[in-house]
């Protein structure tokens, strides 16, 4: 059996993992064997700790935490239009208007998931703001849960409906290690204006006649295609205060 390294930073790492392989082999594994229970250690000393929620979990309720806050700093009672832990179709809705919030853990990551055709379908005769927010892992980075949610209270928004959306979206509280034993760092946020022409599949493009039997539709949208929707952050301000309004 042949092992190579393609990439020479990695060099030192593959050494061990070589040195591993060699230890199992005099130790009698035959070479599949040593080589995959190897690179199997490898993958477990790596994976992410089981302790509390995953990174994705984690990384999605600070998005929308973080929408949350800008809303809220405008008014304290946004807090009731957080209807993504819910399970709406939408993360945020008040009235006719929505805000649908989806979350990157790569800086330079511009492809999100859809869920289903009426996530990017705007409320009737209202509007939609898809808000993408990019954000990586760090070491005692300044986003937290725990942290979000002090600043939301402190700002006075009420508990109760706080406390209540938490609930609903699997954090019962907000300050225990499982939904705080990892931090991120904002990296960005963008704002778009999902209308006609936005690239997503919505019942519009069925005519509102959705064929028969199509389930479950999941696809990725590449925003770089779609920058002529994207808003300025005078825009972004002005999204929020029809929202609001």
């Amino acid at each position: 059996m042949d092992l190579t390294c393609l990439d020479r930073t990695l060099e030192s790492v593959f050494a061990e993992l070589t040195n591993e392989v060699l230890k199992r082999v005099e130790s009698g594994a035959t070479p599949v064997d040593a080589v995959a229970g190897g690179i199997k250690d490898f993958r477990d000393l790596l994976r992410e700790p089981t302790v509390g929620a995953s990174s994705e979990a984690i990384a999605g309720l600070l998005g929308e935490l973080l929408i949350l806050q800008r809303l809220c700093a405008k008014r304290a009672d946004a807090v009731r239009t957080w209807t993504g832990p819910e399970s709406h179709r939408h993360d945020f809705r008040r009235g006719n208007h929505a805000i649908e919030v989806k979350t990157s853990l790569r800086s330079d990551r511009r492809i999100v998931t859809i869920h289903g055709i009426d996530q990017l379908s705007a409320p009737s005769d209202g509007t939609l703001v898809l808000f993408h927010i990019r954000m990586e892992r760090v070491d005692a980075g300044e986003l937290s849960v725990g942290r979000l949610v002090s600043d939301l209270l402190a700002g006075g928004v009420d508990e109760n409906s706080l406390r209540t959306a938490l609930r609903a979206a699997g954090c019962s509280d907000h300050t225990s290690p499982e939904w705080n034993h990892i931090s991120f760092h904002l990296e960005g946020i963008q704002a778009y204006s999902v209308q006609e022409g936005f690239p997503a599949i919505t019942r519009n493009l069925f005519r509102n006649e959705v064929p028969s039997g199509l389930l479950g539709v999941t696809y990725e949208v590449n925003l770089d295609l779609a920058s002529t929707f994207a808003l300025d952050e005078a825009g972004s301000r002005a999204a929020i205060d029809r929202f609001l309004s």
